[in-house]
């Protein structure tokens, strides 16, 4: 009788155990769950529900033109955040070609609007310069997936070998004046040729990035056309044949023989805040 009580004693303690076990796990999974701690097609749904609010964020707080309301933006940066968080649980394997291009712009504007705001100091920030130089494009912070990416890591390693896609420069934003717009959308795979398309449209529309003196035949580019020159050239024979696809003076001088002499203009890197817009 006495051997049947430790038996027993034993089984309620045993039970216990498991029961503890049981509820540890689930426990886990919860706390999992509320951090996006996810993989694979789950993890890909979670970023797909943040990212609609992300698209919303930018709707919201960022205009036609592409001048962000930080002061607006760090009001609702938990928005962001989560939307960055949700980032560490993409598979990008499981993803088509437009759509992995369209996550990666996504995330490189999302994570340097998030460093806009780390240091926004209720509006003292007027460029990104004045971020310390250890945490601006070098900074090994940035999640996607398992992998961890700088700024520069991720345009100049990834990005730009990956998908070898000279537009891209035209929508990777450095939050200055003379970066391209940001829009006020998210990328998104099936829009995205429409999207690159009307961003380097943009550019060469405005001259922030592009003027034409045809008396003097002088034209004063960008200087994204200078410094990644090499992108541009790759299916074009110089960067004139490039922008000629979009400019029409271009391609008629060209065809002409009478190739523009470059003047690159200076860049700007004051804040692409809502305060300092201009037409």
């Amino acid at each position: 009788m006495q051997w049947n009580k430790k038996k027993c004693v034993g089984c309620v303690l045993l039970l216990i155990l498991l029961t503890s076990s049981v509820v540890g796990l689930f426990s886990f999974s919860a706390n999992a769950q509320e951090q996006g701690v996810e993989s694979g097609e789950a993890g890909n749904m979670l970023y797909q529900k943040k990212l609609a609010i992300y698209d919303k964020l930018l709707k919201k707080n960022v205009d036609d033109d592409g001048w962000v309301d930080y002061a607006k933006m760090f009001e609702q940066r938990e928005q962001l955040r989560d939307y960055i968080n949700s980032l560490r649980n993409i598979d990008l394997s499981k993803l088509g070609r437009d759509d992995q291009l369209a996550t990666l712009i996504n995330a490189y504007n999302a994570f340097t609007l998030e460093l806009i705001i780390e240091y926004w100091d209720n509006g003292k920030l007027t460029s990104i310069f004045e971020i310390p130089e250890k945490r601006r494009w070098d900074d090994d912070r940035w999640q996607i997936g398992n992998k961890t990416y700088s700024l520069n890591e991720l345009e100049h390693k990834t990005i730009r070998p990956m998908f070898k896609e000279p537009r891209i420069h035209f929508a990777l934003v450095c939050a200055a004046y003379s970066c391209p717009i940001l829009r006020n959308e998210v990328y998104r795979g099936d829009w995205l040729e429409k999207q690159l398309q009307q961003q380097t449209e943009y550019v060469l529309n405005h001259d922030r990035w592009y003027d034409y003196d045809p008396v003097n035949n002088v034209v004063s580019l960008t200087q994204l056309f200078n410094w990644y020159k090499v992108d541009f050239e790759k299916n074009s024979q110089d960067v004139f044949d490039f922008v000629a696809k979009y400019r029409p003076e271009i391609a008629e001088a060209l065809e002409n023989g009478r190739r523009p002499k470059v003047e690159w203009i200076e860049y700007d890197w004051r804040l692409n805040d809502v305060r300092n817009r201009v037409k």
